[in-house]
């Protein structure tokens, strides 16, 4: 848990204090408010930018959908995370989830693919000719290109599912006490 500072004064009556930490450093933090269902007049879902982190923020009472962004070093970084902000401080350590996009048109794998074939093609031309060694080896190696470039071959996408730790602690101006994994 990073050292926050923590504001000196108390949260607004019906506010709680949101502590938001991520283990792979900084992430743009946006929030929504889940609104429970109170009939006609309900107040609308509200949303919008709230900190990166680390951070402490005070907010309404309630259940709030977090979006984690990553900077724009790594856009790959994203998650979404719901918290319950709770009386006191309600503090959310998160290990953000990774998705990473296949690539679609793989230049080196489909040299090799292409180059492979080709020298697969004239291997076999060269052997059909009568010069047996010279168009093995052209054929071996148009094989074994073929072979590398179909092994080196993105795959589908890949995703890693966020996981996170929440805890509530009493209100108080002192950082909350976490006892780092060894």
């Amino acid at each position: 848990m990073p050292r926050v500072t923590m504001p000196a004064q108390a949260p607004a009556p019906g506010h709680g204090r949101l502590v938001i930490d991520t283990v792979d450093g900084p992430m743009d933090v946006a929030a929504r408010n889940v609104a429970r269902f109170e009939g006609a007049g309900s107040q609308p879902t509200r949303s919008g930018p709230l900190c990166r982190t680390p951070c402490v923020v005070d907010l309404p009472l309630g259940r709030y959908t977090l979006f984690l962004s990553g900077l724009a070093q790594d856009p790959s970084r994203g998650d979404v995370v719901s918290v319950e902000v709770h009386p006191g401080v309600t503090v959310i350590r998160r290990a953000p989830g990774k998705y990473e996009t296949p690539e679609y048109l793989p230049a080196a794998p489909i040299t090799l693919v292409v180059g492979g074939g080709i020298g697969t093609v004239a291997g076999a031309a060269v052997m059909g000719g009568g010069e047996a060694a010279g168009g093995g080896v052209l054929l071996g190696t148009g094989v074994a290109l073929t072979i590398g470039g179909l092994i080196t071959w993105p795959r589908r996408a890949t995703q890693q599912d966020g996981s996170s730790t929440t805890w509530n602690e009493p209100l108080t101006t002192a950082v909350p006490t976490v006892e780092e994994p060894r």
